[in-house]
């Protein structure tokens, strides 16, 4: 009896650290086990680097995506929805118009990563990797005409019925269409709206399916993104890429941590990791081909940088889905 007196006290010990060791493993570690990303990025390029992210920290990253048809405004629009009990911790959008939305709206926690030094950081929000806006040509298809080099150039009524386009309400389509509302002026953008639907200028369901008709011959020329381009080129594809002159759209990735994100601790590895040197590196190379925004991160010899044209995003934040609706109405049957 005496000897089970002396032990009770360990016992009572060990069962208070015990249940403390398992009050930690319920409340501590789940914060820290998943993060939830929403993802307009195309998912054959995210979703390596989150697995990078998965076998680096042992978090699982559950990646909800954005379909091709709806890029970047449906995954916008469900975290306005779920703002008062948001669901994700990260956004990364594939351009930044939509998420200078998401900041006007205060939807998004502002978070300083210390791996963002040498990136554009805006009020809640980081950008980082960049792609630009270029014709896609099928030589075949556009016969003896001369290649466009201006945006204008597919005006001409040799191009008549040989021009693709995606959606301008969706993915960079429409951050293209706010831009250009933003540096031509609206009377002069929406003429050459009107002018692309005159000269049968065809409206797809994303940039991939423009580069597919492209490829296919059914268009002569497409606009879209210079990953997309790529894409063409490395399959052996009979096409040429033609960078608009004398400048063109060229715009960021944006990565931002949700207001009120079940998982912030989390989130911000997340952020960490996805604004770092590395991953700039990563989507530098092929089959993405994404240029880092910071210059001393390497890029591969046949990656250049086109000349871009000045965007202020956070004004098009404000402005560009009006706008973008605005070319659509001008373009749409």
């Amino acid at each position: 009896m005496n000897r089970l007196r002396w032990l009770l006290p360990p016992a009572l010990i060990f069962l208070l650290l015990a249940a403390a060791f398992l009050a930690w493993r319920a409340f501590a570690r789940p914060e820290r086990a998943e993060v939830v990303a929403y993802v307009s990025a195309d998912q054959e390029l995210a979703e390596p680097i989150l697995q990078l992210f998965e076998h680096r920290t042992g978090m699982k990253v559950l990646a909800v995506y954005d379909t091709e048809a709806n890029k970047t405004a449906g995954l916008a629009l469900r975290i306005l929805q779920e703002r008062t009990r948001p669901r994700a911790d990260v956004f990364w959008a594939s351009e930044p118009v939509r998420m200078a939305r998401l900041s006007r709206e205060g939807v998004l926690e502002p978070y300083a990563s210390p791996e963002a030094a040498g990136l554009p950081r805006f009020k809640d929000w980081t950008a980082f990797s960049s792609r630009a806006r270029v014709f896609l040509v099928n030589p075949k298809a556009a016969g003896d005409r001369p290649l466009p080099r201006r945006l204008e150039d597919l005006l001409d009524p040799r191009w008549k019925g040989k021009i693709g386009l995606a959606d301008p309400r969706f993915g960079t389509a429409s951050a293209h269409a706010a831009a250009l509302m933003a540096s031509w002026g609206r009377e002069r953008t929406l003429a050459f709206a009107r002018g692309l639907k005159a000269n049968g200028g065809r409206l797809c369901a994303g940039n991939a399916m423009v580069r597919e008709l492209v490829e296919r011959g059914e268009m002569a020329v497409g606009i879209l993104d210079t990953d997309d381009a790529w894409a063409a080129l490395d399959r052996g594809m009979p096409v040429a890429v033609v960078t608009p002159e004398p400048a063109t759209l060229v715009f960021p990735n944006a990565a931002a941590l949700l207001k009120g994100a079940p998982h912030p601790s989390a989130g911000r590895l997340l952020m960490d990791f996805l604004l770092s040197k590395e991953v700039e590196g990563l989507m530098a190379r092929p089959p993405a081909r994404q240029p880092p925004l910071r210059p001393e991160v390497p890029v591969p010899a046949e990656l250049t940088r086109p000349k871009a044209v000045p965007a202020d995003w956070e004004t098009l934040g404000a402005e560009g889905e009006e706008a973008a609706q605005a070319f659509y109405d001008a373009l749409r049957p």
